[in-house]
Parts: C-alpha cells; sequence; structure tokens
C-alpha cells in the first residue's frame, strides 16, 4: 500500500549495504528508484516481483552459504495479507520450505 513515503534514506542505506532488493507490491518502483539514485560503483542487483513466494525464490538464487535475507517491509499490504503477523509467518514458512530443499 502507498502512504505517500519518501523512501530516500531507506534507498540510501540500501544502495550501501544490501547485496541485492527484491521488491513488491504498489511502491516496488518507488523503493527501487530511491535505492538507484543512491547507487555508486557498487550497487546492489535490484528486481521487482509480484508476490512474497517469487521474492523468496529470487532471494534464494542471488544468495550464498551466510548471506542473511531480512524481510523489511516498508509499507502496509493491505488486500494481501490480514495483518503483519500473516505476512511474518509466510515469509518463515517459504524460507524454511525453500531451506529443506536443494538448490538448483
Amino acid at each position: 500500500y502507498d502512504k505517500g513515503l519518501d523512501f530516500d534514506q531507506l534507498g540510501e542505506v540500501m544502495a550501501q549495504r544490501a547485496k541485492a532488493v527484491i521488491t513488491m507490491g504498489a511502491t516496488a518502483r518507488k523503493i527501487l528508484a530511491a535505492v538507484q539514485r543512491h547507487s555508486t560503483g557498487r550497487s546492489p542487483s535490484s528486481t521487482e516481483v509480484k508476490d512474497l513466494s517469487e521474492a523468496i525464490s529470487q532471494a534464494r538464487k542471488l544468495t550464498e552459504s551466510g548471506d542473511v535475507v531480512v524481510l523489511s517491509p516498508a509499507c502496509a499490504s493491505y488486500g494481501t495479507f490480514k495483518n503483519y503477523e500473516e505476512r511474518g509467518q509466510l515469509f518463515v514458512r517459504l524460507v524454511n520450505q525453500y531451506a529443506r530443499g536443494s538448490r538448483t
């Protein structure tokens, strides 16, 4: 859900620290644009996906042993999840599902 927030500070931190940025939802492009505005020589890979399952799938492809994947909702997800707990539970379930599977 787009509440009209400014993602400039978030984009700056992600541009400096993230290996990859995966976005989804109504603000996906605004967040990616904020990351790109602050990217320097070392830019995180970035992609927009349609849902949380695809986000976890992409994260799996982009990570190596020892990397950390963080679910960092910058906005509410009205219409997609009942509440933040449901969103977090799905994230954990999907990560565990992929962790048990083999990398292809």
